[in-house]
Parts: structure tokens; C-alpha cells; sequence
């Protein structure tokens, strides 16, 4: 059984994409910018830092992992 995993990394508005050289070519997409929202409602799964994402991660009933 394989499985596709598409990963999003979701940027701080304070953080700069090329600190995140490394991880570039290994991510789906890098996002910064846009609706936080949209990503969380299309994601399956989320982990993250921002408290504020994660609630909302979890009032939409995503699978939330506080790292």
C-alpha cells in the first residue's frame, strides 16, 4: 500500500523562504501569504505552533498535532 503526501509548509509572516532553502524541494508547496483557512480546510491532517491555527485547525475537526 503506498500513499501520495502532499506537504504544505505554512510560513510565519515574519519568517523569509529562503531560511527554509533546505526544505524547498522536499514540500508540495510553500505558502505565506494566502487565506490560512483555505489551506486548513483543504489539509487532512495539520501540525503546527500557532495556537491561533491550531484552534481554528480544531474547530473545523482536523486531526491537529501541536508540535
Amino acid at each position: 500500500m503506498s500513499y501520495k503526501v502532499d506537504i504544505v509548509l505554512r510560513l510565519h509572516p515574519k519568517n523569509y523562504r529562503k531560511d527554509f532553502h533546505g526544505l524547498l524541494g522536499k514540500v508540495y508547496k510553500v505558502s505565506q501569504y494566502e487565506d490560512p483557512l483555505k489551506l486548513l480546510i483543504e489539509a487532512d491532517v495539520v501540525i503546527g505552533v500557532s495556537i491561533n491555527l491550531l484552534v481554528q485547525s480544531c474547530i473545523l475537526n482536523k486531526p491537529t498535532l501541536y508540535s
